[in-house]
C-alpha cells in the first residue's frame, strides 16, 4: 500500500507503525514494508498482507491466519540475530503462541503445597502422636483412630498464576481469531484473576519470584510472562506491532521448506573468487549463495526466491539479479559432471495462482531480437503465495505433480 494511501485512510495504523517501526515506513520507496498485524483495537486487527493474497474478504481472512502461524514457524527456526522474543516482530508472535501452548500443554502455572489432611495421604507421626487419643491393644500396641497424614496439593490460587491468568486471556482477546489453534482443546481463562494486583507491579514480582524456582517449566513460564508484559510496557491502545518487514527473507526460507526435491549443499561446492599474489598466495575474496536447488533423477533447476510482483520491468528483478543468476548457472556448471544434462534457471515470484503471471522469461540478448542469443534465459515461474503458506504453517511439501514436473523434466516447458 503506498504511504499517502495508508496515511489518507487508516491515520491510526500509519502514526502506529511510525511510532513502533520507523524504518518501515522511512524506507525508500513509497510502499510501506510491512506484512503481518500493525494495530489492534478492541474489536478488529489491521494486517497487512504479501502479494498474492485473494482478492474476497473471506479468502483474506483465512489467509491472514495462515500467514501469522507461518511467521510463528519462521520465527521459532530461523536464526535473526539482534531479535529477542519481546520485540516488535516476529518472535512478538512466537511468544504469543509459546504463552498459548504453554497453557495448552500445561494449564495454568500450579504450585505443589503439603497440606495437612487426617487418614488422606502420608502418615505425619509426630503430630499423630501429639494430638491423637491413642488406645493401647492387649499386648500393649498403641492404636491410633484418629490418623493425622499430610499430602501434596496443586495449589493454583498463587500470584504467577493470576498473572498467567490475565495474561493469556488479553491474549485471547486480541489475537484469538489467529491463535485459538495453540490452545487447542483448552479454553483460554477470562480476565479479573490479578484484580487486586497492580499491573505495574507485575514484572517485578515475576522477577523476585524467579529466585524461589527451580522447575523448568515454571522457570520459562515466568520469562515468557516477562517478556510479554516488557513488550506490552508504555503502550496505549491498539499499538500492537506483530509481524515481519523483510518478508523476502520470509519468502525464500517458505520456498525452501515447501518446495519437493530441494537438494542442499551446492553453496559449499560452488567457485569462489580468490585474490592472487605475486608470490602464489591466494586470498578468498566471495563467495556464490545460491538461494535453492531442486533436483530429480539428475535434472536440476536453480531458483532465485524474489518477493517481486512482477507484473512489468519495473517491478522485477534488474540487471544486477539477471546477470547473478546467469553465473550460478554457469558455476553449477563447472562442477556438473559430464553428460548431465545442464541445469534449468529461474526466478520465483509469488502470485495469486500458480503460473498466472505476465512473463515467461528475461534473457540478455543484443538489442536486435533477431540476433543470436548470447546467454541462456531465465525462467520466470510464478507460485501461490497461498499456498506456499498454507504448506509451510502446516509442515508439509506443496504437490509437484504440475508445474513443477514440468521444471525438472528435460525438454519440458517450466510451466505447462
Amino acid at each position: 500500500m503506498p504511504k499517502a494511501v495508508l496515511f489518507a485512510e487508516y491515520p491510526e495504523v500509519a502514526e502506529n507503525l511510525s511510532r513502533r517501526k520507523a524504518a518501515v515506513m522511512e524506507n525508500s520507496r513509497e510502499t510501506v514494508a510491512w506484512v503481518g498485524i500493525a494495530h489492534v483495537d478492541s474489536d478488529n486487527s489491521t494486517v497487512f498482507l504479501p502479494h498474492g493474497v485473494s482478492e474476497s474478504s473471506a479468502g483474506q481472512d483465512r489467509f491472514a491466519e495462515k500467514l501469522m502461524r507461518a511467521i510463528v514457524r519462521f520465527a521459532r527456526e530461523y536464526s535473526r540475530p539482534g531479535e529477542g522474543r519481546s520485540s516488535e516482530g516476529p518472535n512478538h508472535a512466537a511468544l504469543l503462541a509459546e504463552l498459548a501452548t504453554d497453557y495448552r500443554e500445561n494449564g495454568l502455572f500450579s504450585q505443589r503445597k503439603r497440606i495437612q489432611t487426617s487418614a488422606d495421604g502420608k502418615p505425619d507421626w509426630a503430630r499423630t502422636v501429639k494430638r491423637s487419643i491413642v488406645y493401647p491393644m492387649d499386648d500393649g500396641t498403641p492404636i491410633f483412630l484418629d490418623l493425622k497424614t499430610t499430602k501434596l496439593s496443586a495449589e493454583t490460587s498463587n500470584l504467577i498464576a493470576m498473572i498467567q491468568s490475565e495474561v493469556l486471556a488479553e491474549i485471547d482477546k486480541n489475537h484469538g481469531w489467529w491463535i485459538a489453534s495453540y490452545f487447542g482443546n483448552r479454553k483460554p481463562p477470562k480476565r479479573g484473576a490479578a484484580r487486586g494486583l497492580a499491573r505495574s507491579k507485575w514484572i517485578k514480582f515475576l522477577r523476585l519470584t524467579l529466585r524461589m524456582l527451580f522447575e523448568q517449566r515454571a522457570v520459562r513460564l515466568v520469562h515468557l510472562l516477562i517478556d510479554y508484559l516488557e513488550s506490552k510496557a508504555g503502550r496505549g491502545a491498539g499499538q500492537t506491532i506483530c509481524g515481519i518487514s523483510d518478508f523476502s527473507t520470509m519468502w525464500e526460507e517458505m520456498l525452501r521448506k515447501a518446495l519437493p526435491n530441494v537438494d542442499e549443499g551446492w553453496n559449499s561446492k560452488l567457485p569462489r573468487a580468490y585474490y592472487y599474489q605475486s608470490n602464489g598466495s591466494r586470498h578468498e575474496g566471495g563467495r556464490m549463495e545460491i538461494d535453492i536447488v531442486l533436483r530429480r533423477t539428475g535434472h536440476f533447476c536453480i531458483l532465485d526466491a524474489k518477493y517481486y510482483k512482477a507484473t512489468s520491468s519495473n517491478v522485477s528483478p534488474g540487471m544486477p539479479d539477471v546477470s547473478k543468476q546467469i553465473m550460478y548457472q554457469m558455476a553449477f556448471e563447472s562442477i556438473q559432471g559430464e553428460g548431465t544434462p545442464p541445469p534449468k534457471n529461474a526466478f520465483i515470484f509469488p502470485a495469486r495462482e500458480t503460473g498466472a503471471g505476465p512473463f515467461q522469461r528475461v534473457e540478455i540478448t543484443d538489442q536486435d531480437p533477431t540476433k543470436a542469443r548470447r546467454f541462456k534465459p531465465v525462467d520466470c515461474l510464478y507460485v501461490s503465495t497461498a499456498e506456499i503458506i498454507e504448506a509451510y504453517a502446516e509442515r508439509r511439501k506443496i504437490d509437484g505433480s504440475g508445474w513443477l514436473d514440468g521444471l525438472l523434466s528435460a525438454g519440458a516447458p517450466a510451466i505447462s
